[in-house]
This record gives structure tokens, C-alpha cells and sequence, in this order.
């Protein structure tokens, strides 16, 4: 009996030994503990359709209707705030790099590079065949759209519209050629004339009907005869603004400097803000006329930005490498957030009280504005890792300008007759230009590992 006594104690003790360990290893945790990025950032569940293609841009007009484009035509939409998508069959196959409406019913997209376009004016830049621009418009929320051509062969990033239907367009020659004007149409797009702004433009944006703004590149283009006019003249300058409806424009002081800039918000109550490459971010209070810099703390390029709903004072950029910068008082001062992904964010837009970020991967993600700034902290690089994150960013654009110029070549070849001499001499170009892809060739002292996008 005593053993059977001693036996049973044993067990007990044995029991609450080992309850006791499992919760000392394993302390339950807080019901109000700080969020972490995985519980903060929930994935959007997206069509089988998006297929990992990029998503260029996402507009929601309110806290429930919602769109986003991306490449070869791709359109989704919304009506709950992005807990379901749905594909709008765009009829297109270009890189759409823009979605605007101005209701529920009315918007537009923009974008370049469908095969299908007519031909264009314009010259071969690397690879940029001379194709027309693409401008789709919807009047049933985007169950249906029309397409129209815009003449030009270059990229068409951006398009906004004001309360009459004037709408105005960014062009770009993109990253390897920083060219471009705004085209401007005063009747909804049935006729259109191009403002000569000697620079690429990546972003179009309306304060009201008579204050605009345009961001994007410093002059880097020459032209014969140089141009007297103080656009080209301010060489450095990369903001526009426009106080008669973009009918004329004029520089912006302050905005002078090295990269591009990619993207501004603006609210009539609240400073503009801009963002572009290296983390750079201007303010200004003034309707862009002036501009102050900002400190982000990280020189990741930054490719979008936007203010959270009105009643808050959270603005949110993103930009490469999944970087997520958050200010909460009116873009003074900037954290690098825990983002959702590694992935280029390449938009972000205000639904409600959310935040949605879209990646180049083909990823959504949501998480509420009250959460940004309690996120964690995003890791900071020793500087080693940073040198050597900057040095295979430039290798990998040497390899992208190679390829550009791979294909560009291709375009040009289409030009002469078979077997002439230019032929031979464009034929021997590219297989020099694809020995130094493959690693056959050195370029700039660099080898490229063949069928890859890294850099040995």
C-alpha cells in the first residue's frame, strides 16, 4: 500500500515538475503585446489570374470600391474594401501603369507596350518600339472599357482627371532614356496636345481644377537648338506645378537633385509630399511651389506614396526591397517599418482606415492605418551588407541597360534590308551585346552569370 502511496506521489510531482517547466519555457503571452508584421499586414487573397504579374498601381476612390492594374492588360477590382477581387477584362495587352476614377463609375487606366497598338511617331529608344501609348476609360466602374492611342512610343505612367473632363498624362522614356512632356486633353480624350517639359514624368497630380503638379527626372537629354525655355534651362530641377489647370507650367524651387522622383500625394488640407530614388523625400507647404528635404533615414528608391483617410495625419511611402516608411505627423519625421514582403512595393493607397500596398510580385496587402506606426522596426544592414546591396543594384541596371539595348538593336535590324550592310553591322552588335549578357564578354570589369538576373 505504501509503495502504491509513494508510486502515485511520484507521478504527481512528476506531473507538476513538468507543467511547471513547459510554462516557465513557454510564457503565455500578453493580450496586449505590440503587433508583429505578420500579425499586422494580412495578405489579400487575388484572382489565379494575377499569376505573380506585377501590380503597377491601386486606387480606391472610398473605403470599399477599390482598383489596381499591372501588366499584359491586368485589371482587378473591388467592392468590400479588397477582401474579394475580381479580373476586369481590359481587352488590352499593355503594361498598365495607372488606374483613376472619379466615381463609382467613371475612371480611366494608362499604360504602354501592347503588340496590338498602331504605329506611332516618335524615335527607337533601346528597346522601345514605335508603338502607340495605351488610354482605356470605363463608364460601369471597369466592367467594360474602351481603348484609345496616344501618340507616343514612350512609357505613360500616370493619368488624373479633373471635375470638367480635362484629363492630363506623364510620359516617360523610362529609366535608360529621361525624356518625356505632359499631354494634356480638355475634351475627355478626343483631342490632346503635348506640353514640351524636356524631362520623364512619372507622376501627374490634381490639387483642384486650377493647381496641378508634376514630378519626375531632371533634364538629362540634350537637344538642337538648345531650348531657351526656363523648364530646360532649370536643369535640375524635378517638380512642375501648373496654376491655370496645366495649361502652362513653371519649375518648383527646391526640388533640385540627383535620381528621379516617382510620386506625390497631396490633400487641400495637408502639406504635398514627394518621394523618389535614394529615399528621397521633399515637402511642401505651398502647393509644390516650394519645396524643403526631408530626412528618411534609407536610401532605398521610394515608388509611391499617399496619406492615410483625412481625419489622420499618417502619411505611408514604399519603395524597394519592400521598404515601408511611416510618418505620424504630417511627414516631419520618418520610421522604416517591418513590411510584408521583400518585394519592390511599387503602390500604396488609403481604404477607409486600411492601408494597401501592392508588389511587384503580384502581391496585396492590407493592414489597418492605427497599426502603422506600432509595427516593428525593419532591420537595419551593417554597412557591409549595404555596400554590397549597392553594388549588385548596379550591376543588375548594367544588365538591364544591356538587355534594353539587346532589343533595341533588334528594332533598329527590322529597319534594313536583309543583307545589307547595316543589317551585318546591327547583326554583329547584338552578338556582341549578348556574348557580354551570357558572360562570354567582359563589361564595365563585370562578368554576368548567363540566364540570370545576378551578378557574379
Amino acid at each position: 500500500m505504501k509503495a502504491r502511496t509513494v508510486a502515485t506521489l511520484t507521478l504527481i510531482l512528476g506531473a507538476v515538475v513538468l507543467c511547471t517547466a513547459r510554462s516557465l519555457a513557454e510564457p503565455k503571452k500578453p493580450a496586449d503585446s505590440a503587433p508583429t508584421a505578420e500579425s499586422s499586414w494580412k495578405q489579400l487573397k487575388l484572382p489565379a489570374a494575377v499569376a505573380k504579374s506585377a501590380l503597377h498601381n491601386v486606387f480606391f476612390l472610398d473605403a470599399k470600391h477599390g482598383w489596381a492594374v499591372g501588366d499584359k492588360g491586368l485589371c482587378l477590382a473591388t467592392q468590400d474594401g479588397g477582401d474579394n477581387w475580381e479580373v476586369r477584362d481590359t481587352g488590352s495587352g499593355a503594361t498598365l501603369r495607372c488606374v483613376w476614377f472619379q466615381n463609382t463609375q467613371t475612371g480611366w487606366a494608362c499604360g504602354d507596350g501592347d503588340a496590338n497598338a498602331p504605329k506611332t511617331g516618335g524615335h527607337v529608344v533601346l528597346s522601345r518600339p514605335l508603338k502607340s501609348g495605351t488610354l482605356l476609360s470605363t463608364s460601369d466602374g471597369g466592367k467594360s472599357w474602351k481603348t484609345a492611342w496616344i501618340s507616343t512610343n514612350f512609357d505613360i505612367p500616370w493619368i488624373e482627371a479633373s471635375a470638367a473632363p480635362l484629363l492630363q498624362i506623364g510620359v516617360s522614356g523610362g529609366d535608360f532614356h529621361l525624356d518625356g512632356d505632359i499631354t494634356r486633353s480638355p475634351d475627355g480624350g478626343k483631342t490632346w496636345k503635348s506640353n514640351r517639359c524636356f524631362r520623364a514624368l512619372f507622376a501627374v497630380r490634381r490639387l483642384d481644377d486650377k493647381h496641378w503638379l508634376a514630378v519626375g527626372s531632371p533634364v538629362s537629354v540634350g537637344f538642337q537648338p538648345t531650348p531657351t525655355s526656363e523648364l530646360y534651362t532649370s536643369k535640375q530641377c524635378r517638380a512642375l506645378y501648373s496654376a491655370d489647370g496645366g495649361e502652362t507650367w513653371k519649375v518648383s524651387q527646391g526640388s533640385d537633385g540627383k535620381g528621379s522622383l516617382r510620386a506625390v500625394t497631396m490633400d487641400k488640407k495637408r502639406p504635398v509630399l514627394a518621394v523618389g530614388d535614394g529615399g528621397t523625400i521633399l515637402r511642401s507647404k505651398d502647393q509644390g511651389e516650394n519645396w524643403s528635404v526631408m530626412e528618411s533615414g534609407t536610401k532605398e528608391d521610394l515608388l509611391a506614396v499617399a496619406w492615410a483617410s483625412r481625419t489622420e495625419n499618417t502619411v505611408t511611402a514604399v519603395g524597394d526591397d519592400g521598404m515601408v516608411l511611416v510618418s505620424s505627423d504630417g511627414g516631419n519625421k520618418w520610421q522604416a517599418m517591418a513590411g510584408p514582403t521583400t518585394s519592390p512595393l511599387l503602390a500604396v493607397a488609403a481604404a477607409g482606415d486600411q492601408m494597401i500596398v501592392a508588389g511587384r510580385d503580384g502581391t496585396l496587402w492590407r493592414t489597418p492605418v492605427k497599426q502603422l506606426a506600432s509595427l516593428p522596426l525593419r532591420a537595419r544592414r551593417s554597412k557591409e551588407e549595404e555596400e554590397k546591396r549597392e553594388e549588385k543594384k548596379a550591376q543588375e541596371r548594367s544588365l538591364q541597360r544591356l538587355t534594353h539595348m539587346v532589343e533595341g538593336m533588334r528594332e533598329m535590324a527590322k529597319r534594313y534590308p536583309p543583307g545589307s550592310e547595316e543589317a551585318k553591322k546591327a547583326a554583329q552588335s547584338i552578338k556582341q551585346l549578348e556574348a557580354m549578357i551570357s558572360g562570354q564578354h567582359p563589361f564595365l570589369g563585370l562578368t554576368f552569370v548567363p540566364n540570370t538576373t545576378e551578378v557574379a
